[in-house]
């Protein structure tokens, strides 16, 4: 009896999930096991476009930190392009496409079976009118924008027309106006004497 509950507790703290440590025998030639490896990019978090340093340990990103050499910035970097690193290792973040079906949910497939899927439906759009076809795209930086155009060009379809429901552009010429830079201002409401909202919820 003593043994039955013993195997039975211990197969009820089994892990679910295999896990092997695997030895970093062959790793990249610029990469050294324990030391840092930074790269300067560029957070798309907002249309800002601050410009960052992204700290990597044995090619993951670990932190990220303004650089100092942007002009705009200075150096720092806001809690939203902090943050960023949340939405890179989240664990709900998709890794394969999503289908439709015709119960109307969506299910996983393979990357061949959505290509396949997304040209037919392109062809069938396109219905010997490619112009029919538009690609909107919220802001992208310019290497997306550039795959984006030679994706509509090999389409036939229309360039891209970037969509934006809530466009900085009028706080961005404010600022420059003001301030003479034109960015996506900071607001340090600690050492604001008085703070007046015009329709807007402050949370």
């Amino acid at each position: 009896m003593m043994a039955a509950t013993g195997a039975g507790f211990a197969a009820g703290c089994e892990s679910r999930t295999t896990e092997k440590l695997i030895p970093y025998l062959e790793q990249p030639g610029d990469v050294v096991t324990g030391v840092a490896k930074h790269y300067a990019t560029t957070c798309r978090e907002c249309p800002a476009g601050c410009g960052v340093l992204a700290r990597t340990r044995e090619g993951r990103v670990v932190k990220l930190e303004g650089n100092p050499e942007d002009v705009r910035t200075g150096g720092t970097l806001c809690a939203r392009g902090q943050a960023a690193l949340q939405g890179l290792y989240n664990p709900d973040r998709l890794i394969t496409p999503l289908v439709r079906r015709e119960d109307g949910g969506l299910h996983e497939a393979g990357w061949d079976e959505a290509l396949s899927l997304l040209s037919r439906k392109l062809a069938d759009a396109a219905g010997g009118a490619p112009r029919s076809i538009a690609f909107l795209t919220g802001e992208t930086s310019d290497s997306d924008a550039e795959m984006i155009s030679i994706a509509a060009r090999a389409w036939g379809a229309r360039q891209p027309l970037n969509l934006r429901l809530m466009g900085e552009a009028p706080v961005i010429a404010a600022a420059g106006a003001l301030f003479g830079i034109e960015a996506v201002p900071e607001y340090h409401f600690e050492v604001a004497d008085t703070v007046i909202s015009f329709g807007a919820d402050f949370t």
